[in-house]
């Protein structure tokens, strides 16, 4: 079974990591990795360098992003939620977002922003950060499933991932 890193931050997530783009695709083409992922947080500047970079060396490139969320919940606070592109269509949508926040919301993208941009994306709960699992180590079970089922009328029951045992 083949596995894939779908949320990396680079050095182009500031105070997040120090991966260099370069380093990592040599590294990940020394163990046979085939694909790889980049989601840095709430910007593309790694993009076109780590497609690239992959290309060079026979890795398919998952463009992704790691987009601060406003919540519907908690209005002003902005949760991590880990972007995929799927398609042309989804990597638009995701220079939108990263448009969207840098320029217009930088708490991170308002949920009826997030709605108009979600074609072409799969989206990802991105773990212990997330909305869904903060509510769920609260013990807020409703909020919880709240947020699940926005995420999911906005992204579709196939395209939006989260791991939470207690949530249907």
């Amino acid at each position: 079974m083949a596995f894939v890193h779908l949320q990396v931050s680079t050095a182009y997530s500031l105070l997040s990591s120090t991966i260099s783009i370069s380093k990592w695709v040599q590294q990940a083409k020394k163990f046979h990795y085939d694909t790889l992922a980049i989601t840095d947080r709430n910007v593309l500047y790694g993009t076109i360098s780590f497609y690239n970079e992959c290309k060079k060396n026979g890795i398919k490139p998952i463009i992704g992003l790691t987009a601060d969320v406003v919540s519907p919940v908690a209005h002003d606070q902005g949760y991590p939620l880990v972007l995929l592109a799927k398609d042309e269509t989804g990597y638009q949508n995701l220079l939108k977002i990263s448009s969207t926040i840098q320029t217009k919301s930088p708490q991170g993208i308002l949920l009826n922003w997030l709605r108009a941009y979600s074609e072409g994306l799969f989206a990802i709960s991105p773990g212990i950060d997330g909305e869904i699992e903060q509510y769920v180590l609260q013990g807020d079970m409703e909020k919880a499933e709240t947020i699940a089922c926005h995420f999911k009328q906005i992204f579709g029951e196939d395209s939006f991932f989260y791991h939470c045992s207690s949530i249907s």
